[in-house]
């Protein structure tokens, strides 16, 4: 499975068929970045954690190698679960969920393909946000990692934890709420009332108004 970028959109692939997804920008609600730290099974822990491929790091990316470090590390440190990287693209009309996992993704339709995933994965999310219109959500979080690899804000326990932010978020568009602290839309300033100027006593000469009572002097 992959995610092409097109002229007017995205275009997604999926596993083990021919089949493609056109989905125009207009269609696209949001897409963000989640880091699963799921339990590993009894076979994976039976055969021991598999470090992640080792890459020179002179043809990789800074941010991609300290990314890569990083995760390891914190493999190492919890041992029986195992960091799943994915993106998830929300598009409405009819609703669909595109998800790729940063290890499994098919990278082809990059222009500068990496030999690291996780490299090829950050590539694809900076791609994403540089081309996506101001209509789609990135999350702050998503944003972040898209600008320096920071994922730890991306940490979800559980899967149904994703599935909940794609209902939430698609929900969110259609009704028009901001998220992430996005600015509402603009309102024009309202004019400053004008200080209220109070009525001048009327002149002793004056004549009363047509129709209103006449004071009787007294006796």
């Amino acid at each position: 499975a992959g995610l092409a970028l097109a002229p007017g959109g995205i275009v997604g692939s999926y596993r083990g068929v021919a089949r493609v997804e056109e989905i125009a920008w207009g269609r696209v609600r949001a897409f963000h970045v989640t880091i699963l730290a799921r339990e590993r099974s009894a076979d994976e822990l039976e055969e021991a954690r598999q470090p992640r491929p080792l890459y020179d790091v002179t043809t990789l990316p800074a941010d991609a190698c300290r990314l890569s470090t990083e995760l390891d590390f914190w493999e190492d440190r919890e041992r029986t679960r195992r960091l799943e990287l994915a993106l998830d693209l929300v598009a409405d009309e009819p609703v669909i969920v595109c998800r790729i996992v940063a290890e499994e993704a098919d990278y082809a339709s990059l222009a500068e393909k990496a030999p690291s995933s996780l490299a090829n994965f950050l590539a694809l999310v900076r791609a994403l946000r540089a081309r996506a219109p101001a209509s789609v959500v990135v999350p702050p979080s998503t944003r972040a990692f898209a600008e320096s690899a920071a994922w730890k804000d991306l940490l979800v326990e559980k899967p149904e934890q994703r599935e909940a932010f794609n209902l939430w978020v698609l929900h969110a568009a259609r009704c028009g709420r901001a998220y992430g602290g996005a600015a509402a839309a603009e309102e024009s300033p309202a004019s400053p009332e004008a200080p209220v100027k109070e009525a001048e006593p009327a002149p002793a000469d004056a004549s009363p108004v047509e129709g209103a009572p006449r004071e009787t002097p007294p006796a």
